[in-house]
Formats: structure tokens, sequence, C-alpha cells
């Protein structure tokens, strides 16, 4: 008889519920918004390498220089390459906690203050799936302020006055989260942005400058919502770059918000 082997991604999970609870750390906590807002660098990204002691990733979309962030300040010389998954689908949602995405793998990385890897997320549809890859001996327990929701099936009974809550991750609108730490490359054409109104919220793509004309699925995939995000990508860019902005165009107070924003960082807004 054939006996089949354990995944090694499920073992600290039967370790976790065979042994003593006593024997290991209490969940991480994961306040996904604060997470966000604190965090050093949140950017999509391709897996380049598992270096000692750090990870090596490339940010997206625009190919650009390598960077790197520790696995664990807590434990130098810990190694997440027995934790790598490469199974990822739209279609099942296994436990993710403690695993860390195969090499050429495109997630959304979070790097912390500190510069530690602190959440991934891979892109379901319109939303990011974010996940902890801490091992701590137990699921992460997740916060999930709207506009983030709990993963369907992981929901955390709480009161109705509690934010709330599910086990191993969250689902966030990928309009809702604002990259950062990240210098965009400098582009020789300038930058192209673009706005647009659907059911009531004017949606921005801020893109590279081409000779060719973008399609609108190009410009929708780009596509950001509200004033923040956009603002922050725009600090990204060079002082002295060119951007054309491609309507329609929002209200006049917003066109005036994007306009003071780009004097601010020197950057020269063309209307088209």
């Amino acid at each position: 008889m054939t006996m089949r082997r354990t995944p090694i991604w499920l073992l600290p999970f039967l370790v976790w519920v065979l042994c003593p609870a006593t024997a290991f750390a209490k969940p991480r906590p994961v306040q996904l918004p604060d997470e966000l807002e604190r965090a050093k660098v949140v950017t999509p990204a391709r897996i380049l390498r598992y270096d000692a002691e750090q990870l090596v990733f490339q940010p997206l979309p625009e190919p650009s220089q390598e960077m790197t962030a520790r696995y664990l300040l807590s434990d130098p010389g810990w190694d997440p390459t027995r934790f790598i998954r490469d199974d990822w689908s739209e279609d099942s949602d296994p436990i993710y906690t403690a695993a860390w995405p195969a090499v050429k793998a495109e997630v959304l990385i979070v790097v912390s203050a500190d510069d530690q890897i602190s959440l991934f997320a891979w892109r379901r549809g319109d939303e990011y799936r974010f996940w902890s890859p801490w091992m701590t001996g137990s699921m992460a327990r997740f916060s999930c302020s709207p506009p983030a929701r709990v993963l369907p099936g992981n929901e955390i009974k709480t009161g109705s006055d509690v934010t709330p809550a599910s086990w191993d991750g969250c689902l966030l609108p990928i309009s809702a989260v604002v990259t950062k730490g990240v210098r965009t490359a400098h582009s020789m054409k300038g930058w192209e942005l673009y706005s647009w109104q659907k059911d009531g919220t004017w949606y921005f793509a801020l893109m590279p400058g081409t000779n060719r004309i973008k399609s609108d699925e190009e410009i929708r995939a780009a596509g950001v919502q509200g004033m923040a995000v956009i603002q922050a990508s725009l600090g990204d860019l060079d002082r002295g770059d060119q951007v054309f902005w491609f309507g329609p165009v929002p209200p006049i107070e917003v066109v005036r918000e994007i306009h003071s924003r780009c004097e601010e960082l020197g950057l020269q807004l063309v209307l088209h």
C-alpha cells in the first residue's frame, strides 16, 4: 500500500492541533488598514529569489530595480523556503498563514517600517486576498475594516459593534490599495493620467507615456479609486516630469487639487 505524504505546508497546523495550545504564541493579530498605513513598502512585485535572511523581489508593473526585505527579525536564520506554496487558484482558498509565494510568482508585498516582510496578497478578480507569512503556530487573525471584507467561510463571530474579523486573511479592493516605497522608473515620454466616472465614483490611472493609443481595457486595469491613491502615485514621479491628463475630468475642485499637488511636486500638468 502506498502512503501519501503530508504536504510540508500543513505540518505547522497539524502540530498546532495535536499539541497543547500553551506551547505556542497567540495568533498574530493583523489590523489591515493600520498595517498598510504604517508599511514602508506596498507594491505588486515578482518574487526573484530567496537569499539568506532576505527576500529579493522586483516591483511591477514596470520592471525596475531589485528590492529586498528580511524574513523574520526575531529569527534571522529562519528559512521560509520550507513553506513555499505554488498552488494558488481563484477556485480554491486553502489556509495561507505562514505560506510564502514561489519564485516568479506575482503578488502584492507589504514590508514593515523595520524592513521585514509583513504581508502578502494574491490578486483575485478586483480584490487582493491578504495573508500573513509569519509562523506563530496558529492562523493569523485579521480585522477587516471596510472597504476590506472577511474571507467567506472564515468569519470570526463578533458583536455587531465590533470590527468584522476573519481567520487567515482579508479581501480588499485593489482600488483601495495605495502603493508606496518604490521609486517609479523615469518615463522618457512623460506620463499619462486618465480619469473616468463609474457609478458616481471617480477613477484614475497613471501610466507611462507611449507612442501608441492605450486600450480601454489596459487603462481600466490600471485604475485606482480616490484622490488619496492618485496623489500618492504622483509623489513617486521625478520632479520636472510631464503629466498629460486625458478626460473626462472630474469637478473643478478635484482638478484644482490635483493641479496643486503637481505644482507642489514640480510636475508639469497638461490637460487634453
